[in-house]
């Protein structure tokens, strides 16, 4: 996650993560936006549009939608603003499908899509 750092003003980025499974670079994305918004005085809700995570899988986009609003809450955040923000920030689809609809990215976060099993059968059944 090099360059997504707090004493950037990553509430005016736009951060993708286009594998997003269950949300394990997306907590700490999460994390780091919200630390920027305090630092820089922006308000969370004005950061709707700064992190975009992709699954394709909908039990793991709803873990991870999930995961995003505990780590809110944890931090301090409403449970209404948390909720809000988790389903505007992760979506359940297909990055490369999606991508045509959003702005240019700033910053792209995550593994390959191909390291996760749940994408690649034959990783999964040891044929890598």
């Amino acid at each position: 996650m090099a360059g997504y750092t707090v004493d950037r003003h990553l509430g005016h980025l736009v951060a993708v993560e286009p594998s997003a499974d269950d949300g394990a670079f997306l907590q700490e994305m999460v994390r780091r936006l919200v630390a920027s918004c305090r630092r820089h005085g922006m308000s969370l809700a004005d950061a709707r549009e700064a992190i975009r995570a992709f699954e394709i899988d909908p039990e793991a986009a709803a873990n991870a939608v999930d995961s995003v609003t505990a780590i809110l809450i944890e931090l301090g955040v409403s449970g209404s603003t948390a909720s809000a923000l988790a389903h505007a920030w992760v979506q359940t689809g297909d990055f490369l499908e999606a991508a045509l609809g959003f702005p240019v990215a700033d910053l792209v976060i995550g593994p390959p899509a191909l390291h996760s099993p749940r994408r690649n059968p034959a990783k999964q059944s040891g044929s890598l």
